[in-house]
């Protein structure tokens, strides 16, 4: 073990930042979504690239590039429930800023933005007493990048 390192600082040397939705019906009817930070959390995450090469993440359909980045994602608290205590969906949940034991972003789309996820899967790893014991989750980059985030 590393000298002054506790064990979180070994399973979880990144951060994240956490977004939830907050929804609210404007003057027209329509519903409008604006995403909140809600915490800062420790995390570790790699890239999930079905094989070695950047093929993988980049498609053309002969006019323009989409690029794909999925990411697999664990940490030791349920990022369903808020710090509030009130719990969102996963389809009402955003990552981002996700920074490495230096404090650099990882993944960013260009020099002034970093990269946004949305959560495709969530579920809980339990221990041997059947205790949750860590969270595990795979991102995807959103296809909504420079949403506003508050």
């Amino acid at each position: 073990m590393l000298p002054g390192a506790g064990i979180d600082n070994i399973l979880y040397p990144m951060t994240a930042e956490i977004y939830y939705a907050e929804t609210k019906q404007n003057d027209f009817g329509t519903m409008e979504k604006t995403w909140v930070l809600d915490r800062t959390v420790k995390c570790s995450a790699v890239s999930a690239m079905s094989d070695k090469t950047l093929n993988s993440e980049l498609k053309s359909n002969s006019a323009f590039f989409q690029y794909n980045s999925d990411i697999a994602f664990r940490l030791k608290e349920n990022i369903q429930k808020k710090k509030n205590g009130t719990y969102y969906p996963i389809t009402e949940i955003l990552i981002t800023n996700i920074k490495d034991n230096n404090g650099d972003y990882v993944w960013t789309e260009s020099e002034d933005n970093v990269t946004q996820y949305e959560v495709t899967s969530f579920v809980p790893s339990f221990d041997a007493f059947n205790n949750p014991e860590f969270y595990r989750g795979y991102l995807t980059r959103s296809t909504r990048q420079y949403e506003v985030l508050y």
